[in-house]
C-alpha cells in the first residue's frame, strides 16, 4: 500500500510554489477496503473508531446513511450529540492549537493551557441542558469578557470591525493572541458559490450524476470549501474572506453551540444534518461537524435469511480535509500567494494562522525543497521539512 494510513498521515505544504504543486498529503481512502462484507450493524462504531478525533460525528453519520438507505427513520439522538461533540472540538482547537499556531508567548500558553484545565467540559452522557450554564459562565469569565450573547449579537452586527475593537479593548490571553495574530492575515478563496451545500437534494444529485473520488472530491467541477462559515443557517450573512475573520466565525459558532436551543439559530438546532435515499438499499448521510460538512455514502448486500442486519456492500466517506486541503482548493491558493501576501511575516508563523482557520484533522510540515507534491493517496515519502505542525496523530 502506497503512503501512509489514516493514523500515520500528514499534509505537506510549500509556501509560494504554484496551485497543484504546493500540497500534498498522504491520507489514505482505507473506508472502502474496510466497509466490504462488514456487518451493517457494527460499521458506525468501526468508522467511529477509525476516525477518531470527531468519532462521534462519524458513528452519526453512518447511522444516518444506513437509515436513508433502508429508507427508516433514524432513532439516535443526532443533534444533541453533534451539538456536543462539536463543541468539545472547537475548544480544544482554540485552547490547544490557536495559542501554539498562532506563536503565542509562554505566558500566553500557560494561561490557555490553565483555562483548558478549569474547562466545565459538557459530558457526551450528561444531560445537556444543565452543561451549559456552568459552560456559558466559563467562557464568558475566561474567554470573553463580556455576556455571551452579546458577544454573538456584536460579531453579526459588526464583523471584522467589531472584532479589531473587541480585541484591542478586551483583557485577556485570546483577545491579546488575536490582536496579535492580525497583522498576519491573508486572503481565503471561500466565495458563496464554491461553499459545499448542506443541503440534502443537492448532495444526492452530486453521488447521482457523478461519483466524486472520496480523496479529491469536487462540487460541480471545482473544489468547494467548508466550515463554520458555511452553515446552512448562516445563509444571508457575510462569508469570511480571509484567515483571521474565520477565527472570528469559529469562535462565534462556540457561543451558538452553548446558547439555549433555537432552531436554526442555537444549541441543538444550530448544526443541519439529514439523510438521503439514494436508491433501493443506498443510502447518504451528511452532518455539519466542527470541521464543516461530513459525507457518508453505504450501499447495503443482500440480507439472507437469519442474518439479521445484514452487510454492507460498500461505503465511502469523504471530511471536510478532503475539501478545504484539495490540491487545487482553498488552502493551495492561499499557500501560494503568502509570500507577496505576507512578505514581512515568517512563512511558518503565516501558514499557523492558515492551519488555525482551515484546520485540517492531520499533522503537516512545510517544505522549501520539494515542490511538486504527489497528489492525496500517492504519497511515497517525505519531503524535506523546515518546520512542523505539532499537532498529535489524528484523524477526523
Amino acid at each position: 500500500m502506497n503512503g501512509a494510513p489514516i493514523w500515520q498521515a500528514q499534509i505537506w505544504l510549500n509556501p509560494g510554489a504554484p496551485v497543484g504543486h504546493n500540497l500534498g498529503s498522504s491520507r489514505q481512502d482505507l473506508v472502502p477496503r474496510l466497509a466490504r462484507g462488514r456487518p451493517t450493524a457494527a460499521w458506525p462504531a468501526l468508522v467511529s473508531a477509525l476516525f477518531s478525533l470527531c468519532g462521534q460525528s462519524h458513528r452519526l453519520c453512518a447511522e444516518l446513511a444506513i437509515a436513508a438507505a433502508r429508507s427508516t427513520a433514524p432513532n439516535i439522538p443526532v443533534a444533541r450529540d453533534l451539538q456536543v461533540e462539536s463543541l468539545r472540538e472547537h475548544l480544544r482547537r482554540i485552547l490547544l492549537d490557536w495559542p501554539r499556531l498562532l506563536a503565542a508567548d509562554d505566558a500566553t500558553q500557560a494561561q490557555a493551557h490553565r483555562d483548558l484545565l478549569d474547562c466545565p467540559w459538557p459530558s457526551p452522557t450528561a444531560p445537556v441542558p444543565e452543561a451549559m450554564p456552568p459552560l456559558l459562565h466559563w467562557l464568558e469569565r475566561r474567554l470573553l469578557g463580556q455576556p455571551s450573547a452579546e458577544w454573538l449579537a456584536n460579531w453579526h452586527d459588526g464583523g471584522l470591525t467589531w472584532l479589531e475593537e473587541w480585541c484591542r479593548s478586551t483583557p485577556g490571553w485570546l483577545p491579546s493572541l488575536l490582536h496579535q495574530a492580525r497583522p498576519c492575515d491573508h486572503t481565503l478563496a471561500l466565495a458563496p458559490a464554491t461553499a459545499l451545500p448542506a443541503d440534502g437534494p443537492l448532495l444526492a444529485a452530486l453521488f447521482a450524476s457523478a461519483l466524486p473520488d472520496p480523496m479529491l472530491p469536487l462540487w460541480q467541477g471545482h473544489p468547494a470549501h467548508t466550515g463554520p462559515w458555511s452553515r446552512r443557517n448562516l445563509r444571508g450573512r457575510a462569508t469570511p474572506t480571509s484567515a483571521w475573520a474565520c477565527l472570528g466565525a469559529r469562535l462565534a459558532e462556540v457561543i451558538a453551540l452553548c446558547l439555549p436551543d433555537a432552531a436554526g439559530r442555537s444549541g441543538s438546532g444550530w448544526l443541519a444534518w439529514g439523510g438521503e435515499t439514494l436508491a433501493p438499499d443506498h443510502g447518504l448521510g451528511w452532518v455539519e461537524m466542527a470541521r464543516g460538512l461530513l459525507l457518508h455514502e453505504v450501499r447495503l448486500g443482500p440480507v439472507p435469511a437469519g442474518d439479521g442486519s445484514g452487510h454492507l456492500a460498500a461505503a465511502r466517506v469523504i471530511a471536510p480535509t478532503e475539501w478545504n486541503f484539495h490540491p487545487q482548493g482553498a488552502a493551495a491558493a492561499a499557500i501560494a500567494d503568502l509570500p507577496t501576501a505576507a512578505p514581512d511575516v515568517a512563512p511558518d508563523v503565516a501558514v499557523g494562522l492558515l492551519m488555525a482557520a482551515l484546520d485540517p484533522c492531520v499533522p503537516y510540515t512545510l517544505s522549501s525543497q520539494r515542490e511538486d507534491y504527489p497528489v492525496a493517496g500517492a504519497a511515497t515519502g517525505h519531503p524535506a521539512s523546515i518546520t512542523h505542525g505539532q499537532r498529535e496523530q489524528r484523524d477526523a
